[in-house]
């Protein structure tokens, strides 16, 4: 099984469920998903002055901008797109917690839900 990394993407050849067939499976690289990661560390630092709302509005730049229109149309980009929203919910979780020393209640439960209506744009995981 080859692969290469091209402009962002990481194509390989996988073989298929029936006998002698094969696709080619185009999805981001990993070069470029710690890219991302690390965009996203340097936006929602936990030491940070900002409000909810200007964090929420950079990360949505740098999704939908960046990642949801170059990545989003080619190839198998559900499972990455999953684990990119899992991990901005995480840093947000994880600011949220340190602004007090007391327990995050707003986000503890339901931390999803609660960025979603408080304008976070998540990547799409289905077509």
């Amino acid at each position: 099984m080859s692969e290469f990394d091209f402009l962002g993407f990481n194509f390989q050849r996988i073989t298929g469920l029936i006998k002698g067939t094969s696709y080619i499976k185009i999805q981001a690289s990993k070069k470029s998903q710690t890219k991302l990661k690390n965009k996203l560390r340097a936006i929602v630092k936990h030491r940070t002055s900002n409000t909810l709302g200007v964090l929420i509005n950079k990360v949505n730049q740098v999704l939908r901008r960046g990642w949801k229109h170059y990545f989003g149309g080619i190839g198998y980009p559900r499972a990455i797109f999953f684990r990119i929203n899992g991990f901005v919910v995480d840093r947000f979780y994880r600011w949220h917690r340190r602004l007090s020393q007391r327990r995050s209640k707003y986000l503890s439960r339901g931390a999803y839900e609660k960025l979603r209506q408080a304008g976070l744009e998540y990547l799409p995981t289905t077509r």
